[in-house]
């Protein structure tokens, strides 16, 4: 079994592999992966697959797997059990059905499809069947020159790599020189190099959880080796998968594509998303004092409260508790006493008799700072209730007070006690 050794971040041009289409042990290949100089390991979950594309006919395909008969097969690539960086692929078939250069890569894929990684090798099929050594000892039999020529290059370029192999290359030179003339530098395949790789953008912007695709231009256009890998680092900020760019955090990262040993980055900046409006309760009574309205002198049917806005918010809801004495329909609006008009929609509720736990919600009550206000309350007859408030009864807060220019009556006991949601 012929071995090989390929390195992700150094490739250039393809090794090139002989295969007799005759002998099934020459479709088996060992081959010896690293990256940057480190042995290769793909990553968990990812699987291996073959492409192949012949450069006389353009036949093309790929697999994972090897046929054994109509419902059993085998994978096509396997990993040593201690070593998982050294693999032994099979080449199929259908792949070697045409004598001459097939342009096969080794492909490593993610569980969807993508591919990470890609080990590029030039397989030259010839039609002569490689024979049994244990049949014919004679050196070289049963061998054309071009195979020979194949062999010693082989192992001449084993023998730049490894000095212990050069005297075992210069003798086998020797003795099969000595029965024919072998030109020990066979022809070299067509193999047409990438020579740039470009991205549509070189700088890009996104707000967490947002994406973007960018488009990767490798020329030449018909260069052997066209498939762009796409890696990111630091990892945490984004991903990329088939160019497609998702924010994951604030920060800042580099995608990189890869085609043919040429690469084009993009700087990435990821932003913060925006955060929303939030709900706050406030609430404007202190602990331990009666919540509930209950000053009947007199009976009210309508009755307004005074509030000034030291900060914009958006009213949600009022809540409150008041005595009526009978049932009621209370319709709750907000008076802008500084633009002299009602803002906003009026919640109408259904009171029912006795203490009555009141709660309003708004959708369009926009207040605004420095601006007063009146919460007016509104009965069908005289049966309201209504607060009288000392000082020490009222919690303050930053976002309004409970007091105005006008109050209910001139009463200015008569102030907001309850609790109010509002978005700010």
């Amino acid at each position: 079994m012929q071995t090989i050794h390929l390195d992700f971040q150094s490739q250039g041009v393809p090794p090139v592999v002989p295969v007799m289409q005759s002998d099934s042990r020459s479709r088996f290949l060992g081959i010896v992966l690293y990256n940057g100089g480190v042995p290769y390991q793909a990553p968990s979950g990812a699987e291996y697959a073959v492409e192949y594309r012949s450069a006389v006919n353009n036949a093309s395909g790929s697999y994972s797997t090897i046929a054994d008969g109509e419902d059993a097969s085998h994978p096509a690539v396997t990993l040593d059990a201690d070593s998982p960086h050294i693999v032994t692929v099979e080449l199929a078939e259908q792949a070697l059905r045409t004598p001459g250069d097939v342009l096969v890569n080794l492909c490593v894929l993610t569980s969807g499809g993508y591919q990470l990684s890609t080990f590029p090798i030039i397989v030259r099929v010839t039609g002569t069947a490689c024979p049994d050594a244990t049949q014919n000892n004679s050196s070289g039999s049963g061998l054309t020159d071009e195979e020979k020529a194949l062999m010693l290059s082989l192992f001449q370029n084993a023998a730049y790599s490894a000095s212990g192999m050069q005297a075992t290359y210069s003798a086998l030179k020797t003795i099969w020189d000595s029965s024919g003339t072998v030109d020990p530098t066979p022809d070299t395949p067509t193999v047409i190099p990438v020579t740039s790789v470009t991205l549509n953008k070189s700088t890009l912007t996104l707000t967490e959880g947002n994406s973007e695709t960018l488009t990767a231009t490798v020329l030449p256009s018909d260069a052997t080796n066209r498939t762009v890998s796409w890696t990111v680092s630091p990892s945490g900020y984004a991903t990329v998968s088939a160019g497609k760019v998702t924010a994951v955090a604030a920060g800042s990262c580099t995608v990189k594509a890869t085609a043919g040993g040429k690469s084009a980055s993009c700087a990435v900046t990821v932003e913060a998303a925006p955060v929303g409006p939030s709900e706050i309760t406030v609430d404007t009574v202190t602990a331990g004092t009666n919540r509930e309205w209950n000053n009947s002198n007199p009976l009210l049917k309508s009755n307004f409260v005074p509030i000034t806005a030291k900060q914009d918010f958006t009213v949600k809801k009022l809540d409150f508790q008041i005595i009526l004495t009978a049932d009621t329909s209370l319709r709750i609006n907000f008076y802008s006493l500084t633009d002299k008009k009602d803002i906003g929609t009026p919640a109408i509720i259904a009171g029912t008799t006795g203490s009555f736990h009141a709660v309003a919600e708004y959708t369009d009550v926009a207040c605004e700072a420095g601006k007063e206000y009146q919460i007016w309350i509104e009965a069908e007859s005289n049966c309201m209730n209504y607060p009288t408030i000392l000082d020490n009864m009222v919690a303050e807060n930053e976002y309004f007070d409970t007091t105005g220019t006008s109050y209910r009556y001139n009463n200015t006991k008569i102030r907001y006690h309850g609790s109010m949601v509002i978005e700010v």
